[in-house]
């Protein structure tokens, strides 16, 4: 049983995770990921549990690479014992991530009403500073830049890899953190897979998702649907997601590969809007997306890699009750439709030049745009036509490992940015680890960037102000970080300690007074520390401690909480029953984006309780049928997630899982 000052004292539980005595020997073992593909070597995917051994609870593991680059990842196992319905619930108990929204289901784009905050970074809208990906491919609307949670389903991935700190070199702009949603796929021959999943409970939230795949010796598919809604904790409250998912492989050998893939998700999200606020329509969000995706992959004794072509297009339909200049009529209906088209391609080649050093050389084209029309009630159409942008993006990096018993590896790294508007970039980053055992220490350098996207283009002549946006620098990243990884028996800990610079923040002044700005207006800096540790005692528990500490030079900089922290239990109590338990503590932030330098409020810090019960009631080796019971915010604690917002007190959900 956890110490009580751990429930009772959430600052404490993080202070003596960051600080605390750490016994020799005492970390985890990294398993390298593949450069820049966003997935893990040797990853397999989901398979049924024994039902007497349970997973770690709130994330699978935190990896360190020899570029310094910090992994934490969360498999679908470990989000269906969360009970999530999307991303943001899938990945908030995450040490060093946030979120924002508005219900339970569906995402509302428009502002932050569904939004993932990494470290802090991530608040920039529109534009971002992080990114959002499925296998390795940015997924955003082209217009605004920034990630829209309902274009990627956790129903399709296998597993998400939250990479905590900047990634310059592997994924180039809008990097200062990142999200990748690993698609799922079957990976053994003659694996044959079918589940289903039924649950519903309070606020009239539902979910059905099915799927079915397999391989062969030279095939491989995989199929999945889910439909996800809830008629929300509030009046106008509600959403709905859908997602169709296909992929299909084929294996030419055991080298070389291809495969197709394909991802179609619609979703909306109505704004049940502040307490105390009643306007004439509801208004709403809605998206739907389709992403295409062809991979060629090969792996052989000395070389390994793969070429990406995707397109990935959309819509996006947002309903407002807008107020015009105060001279101007009286508030009125808004409507602003964007049709986006986003494609190119990924290339990466890795060589093994020696046993212990490689070198990876890749190419990235990215086109991004489209057009967006907004239609007032008086006022009639404003059309933004389309417009593309495109990055051209060489990088290389090189490690080497020196030694045995202390196995000392330098890294560095180096990306060039050519913009079709923002001339050319360069970006980088340098690293030093020390492994010894199952032990590491590991100390990073980077310097990343994050451009302006075609929505400066469209707020410049709207307001005005010509084709001065294209005079605008990127925004710069600097970022140190030192951290270490152990591992001693059963316990697992890892913690670092970073620090950023961020300079020339782009920030939008619309007008009143004439004529609007867009410009490079100063910049910040932010320490702070993240870690977690895990303990597996036996195959029937684990536990989970994780915190994050923020201390940014402004104190208005929005999603910054000084102290969050969660913690997880997961007990299977008898064979075929299991039990999970976690908490989370977010401290008080300030919301609202600094994009537009107006509008920011504070909320206050809250603490959440959460528990899973499921009951394996058939478990053969071709049928498995499993019951579960959710219940979410057990403590009915009244909480908010952007000012005015009251989100839902305590619910549960009842469902079942099957699978063949």
């Amino acid at each position: 049983m956890l110490p009580s000052a751990f429930i009772n004292c959430p600052r404490l539980s993080a202070v003596l995770l960051l600080f605390g005595f750490v016994p020799p020997g005492f970390a985890q073992d990294a398993v390298p990921l593949t450069a820049a593909s966003g997935t893990a070597e040797n990853k397999e995917s989901p398979v049924l549990l024994d039902p007497f051994y349970v997973k770690t609870p709130i994330a699978d593991a935190t990896l360190i690479e020899a570029d310094g680059s910090k992994v934490t990842s969360v498999d679908s196992e470990q989000w269906k014992e969360l009970n999530a319905q999307d991303l943001a619930s899938a990945l908030r108990r995450v040490p060093g991530v946030t979120v924002s929204r508005y219900g339970i289901v569906g995402s509302y784009g428009g502002y932050e009403g569904g939004a993932i905050f990494i470290r802090g970074h991530g608040t920039g809208r529109p534009g971002s500073e992080i990114s959002l990906m499925t296998d390795g491919i940015p997924r955003f609307v082209g217009v605004w830049t920034h990630p829209i949670l309902d274009m990627i389903s956790i129903d399709t991935a296998q597993r998400l890899d939250v990479y905590k700190n900047p990634q310059p070199v592997r994924f180039g702009n809008m990097a200062w953190g990142a999200v990748d949603a690993v698609s799922k796929r079957v990976e053994r021959e003659g694996d044959v897979t079918t589940r289903a999943e039924v649950s519903g409970g309070s606020f009239g939230t539902g979910a059905f998702v099915l799927e079915h795949g397999a391989k062969t010796s030279k095939t491989d598919y995989y199929f999945a649907f889910a439909d996800r809604l809830s008629d929300g904790h509030r009046d106008n409250a509600d959403g709905e997601t859908r997602t169709l998912y296909g992929r299909l492989g084929y294996h030419f050998s055991d080298e070389l590969s291809l495969s197709f893939q394909m991802n179609a998700n619609t979703g909306w999200a109505n704004d049940p809007e502040p307490e105390g606020v009643s306007l004439p329509i509801v208004e709403r969000f809605e998206t739907d997306t389709y992403f295409y995706l062809l991979t060629l992959e090969h792996e052989g004794a000395e070389a390994h890699g793969f070429a990406k072509l995707y397109y990935d297009n959309g819509s996006m339909d947002w309903r407002q009750w807008a107020k015009p200049p105060p001279a101007a009529a009286p508030y009125q209906n808004l409507r602003t439709q964007t049709d986006f088209d986003n494609y190119g391609m990924r290339a990466l080649e890795t060589f093994d030049f020696s046993q212990a050093g490689s070198i990876s050389t890749g190419l990235d084209l990215d086109f991004y745009g489209g057009k967006s029309t907004e239609s007032y009630q008086f006022f009639g159409e404003q059309v933004a036509p389309r417009t593309t942008f495109w990055n051209l993006s060489p990088y290389v990096n090189i490690q080497q490992s020196f030694f045995d018993a202390w196995k000392l590896t330098p890294s560095a790294g180096i990306r060039y940015n050519q913009s079709r508007y923002f001339g050319g970039d360069l970006a980088g980053q340098v690293a030093l680890s020390l492994e010894h055992g199952r032990n590491k220490v590991f100390v990073q350098y980077s310097h990343a960037y994050n451009y302006a996207g075609v929505y400066a283009s469209i707020f410049s002549d709207r307001w005005g102000i010509g084709s001065s946006w294209k005079d605008l620098d990127p925004e710069l990243l600097d970022h140190w970080e030192i951290g270490f990884q152990s591992t001693w028996g059963a316990f697992e800990f890892e913690c670092s300690f970073f620090y950023d610079e961020v300079k020339d923040s782009i920030v939008l002044s619309p007008p009143p007074p004439f004529p609007g700005l867009i410009e490079n207006l100063g910049g910040y800096h932010r320490e702070g520390s993240d870690g977690s540790i895990t303990w597996r005692p036996d195959e029937s528990w684990a536990f989970f401690v994780g915190a994050c500490w923020l201390n940014p030079s402004r104190d208005d900089l929005p999603n910054t909480p000084r102290w969050t922290s969660s913690v997880g239990v997961q007990w299977s109590i008898i064979e075929n029953l299991r039990f999970s338990v976690d908490y989370q503590y977010v401290g008080d932030q300030i919301v609202l984006s600094p994009r537009w330098g107006t509008g920011r409020a504070e909320i206050a810090g809250y603490n959440l309780f959460n528990a899973h019960l499921a009951w394996t009631c058939l478990n053969t080796p071709k049928q498995t049928i499993e019951i579960f019971i959710s219940g979410e915010n057990l403590t009915d604690e009244n909480y908010e997630l952007r000012k005015g917002y009251p989100m839902p007190g305590i619910s549960g959900t009842l469902g079942v899982r099957m699978s063949f």
